[in-house]
């Protein structure tokens, strides 16, 4: 009884937060004083509504009136839920992390499908619309490269290299997310909709406006925030001098999102902006695997997590690392390793802990552990320090 009672109670304040963020959408920094001064969505649903207006001009103060005036709060939830779309505040401990700590983080988001797993590494992968073959190429090598690595990819699903970036996600078996212009239930472009529903399957559909909003030009870059929020990288694959995809860029630096981007030749348009961003100091990128590999041993997750004097955990990186040794003992050493220096000695008795646990025979010899230890190392997978071994950072 007592746990419907609380159940009752949750879904309640969401009610009442997604009337909130409806009546005042996109207005995060608004949304963030009234939470402040007055309390709960459902307290500023109740206040009088001349202490709301001390807060907001005319305009929003009229759309606010218009939305609550014929807002039904529960009944509006209800068909939310009925449609199958998730709806998450700043306020829910399973908010995006790395999302929560932007500027202008979105109050609320709606999710259909699922969100980006915070503990994996995510790259946002941008570019032109109307892109050329080999940006195409690029685009789909790249999302194919990604997703084999277990590193999340996403995007904005727009015509060219987003749509192509997260096609090749798919195909490869990747998991990708699609932060859109429009609310989560509208597939745009249309053309994309067998994408949309792969996506859906394998990743999660994710919006800051509202269900049944259609795209409208000026939605687009307010939503790049989110695309490079949800990230540990950005790449960009052609984009002209004056593109949409630059204002990725700016946000993405703001945010202290490392840039890397795919260079293209000086004569062709689509690489001006491209070109220009490695002149200001931009990774360039030669090599695809060189690029998967630094995402994956540089430990961009990490180092944000460093920056902002947090406790740094192994999180997902070890299955990665996993998957990328053929040997039978090279993974039990990979699996029992982390990344405190540890002795062989220690390795030998954690080896041995797991192969009874796992009940799996396997002969273990010191030098066959060593000689794995140094082919490890030589992969970038593990490191010695002092005659100790760890992952490779």
């Amino acid at each position: 009884m007592e746990n419907n009672i609380i159940i009752e109670e949750i879904q309640q304040d969401k009610a009442y937060a997604y009337w909130l963020h409806g009546a005042l959408e996109r207005n995060n920094r608004l949304i963030d004083i009234l939470l402040e001064e007055i309390g709960s969505p459902k307290e500023i649903y109740h206040t009088e509504s001349r202490k709301v207006k001390s807060y907001l001009t005319q305009k929003q103060f009229d759309k606010y009136t218009q939305i609550t005036k014929n807002w039904h709060v529960e009944l509006a939830y209800e068909r939310l839920e009925h449609a199958k779309i998730q709806f998450m505040t700043k306020q829910d401990k399973d908010y995006p992390m790395k999302l929560r700590e932007i500027p202008d983080a979105p109050f609320g988001i709606y999710i259909r499908g699922k969100l980006p797993d915070t503990n994996r590494q995510s790259v946002a992968i941008i570019g032109a619309r109307e892109c050329s073959a080999y940006g195409r190429y690029i685009a789909r090598e790249c999302g194919m490269a990604l997703a084999r690595s277990g590193i999340q990819v996403i995007s904005g699903m727009a015509r060219g290299i987003d749509g192509i970036s997260q096609k090749g996600t798919v195909d490869a078996g990747g998991e990708t997310y699609a932060v859109l212009g429009c609310g989560v239930d509208i597939c745009y472009p249309e053309s994309n909709r067998e994408l949309y529903d792969k996506i859906l399957e394998q990743g999660g559909i994710l919006s800051e406006y509202r269900p049944g909003l259609m795209p409208l030009p000026r939605n687009f870059p307010p939503r790049n925030r989110i695309i490079s929020g949800l990230s540990d990288a950005v790449l960009v694959i052609e984009a002209r001098e004056r593109s949409g995809t630059l204002i990725t860029v700016d946000m993405a630096l703001e945010q202290g999102r490392e840039v890397y981007v795919i260079p293209g030749r000086i004569t062709d348009s689509l690489s001006d902006g491209c070109n220009r961003l490695i002149r200001q100091g931009a990774e360039i990128v030669l090599s695809i695997d060189d690029f998967v590999h630094e995402i994956l041993e540089n430990g961009l997750l990490y180092k944000v997590h460093r920056e902002k004097g947090e406790q740094m955990e192994q999180m997902d990186l070890t299955g990665i690392l996993v998957n990328r040794v053929d040997d039978p003992l090279g993974r039990r050493i990979v699996e029992v390793l982390d990344f405190t220096p540890q002795p062989v000695d220690t390795i030998m008795e954690k080896l041995y802990q797991k192969q009874q646990e796992k009940e799996e025979p396997m002969e273990l010899c010191l030098t066959e552990i060593l000689q794995q230890l140094l082919q490890l190392q030589i992969k970038q997978i593990v490191e010695q320090k002092g005659g100790q071994y760890c992952l490779h950072l």
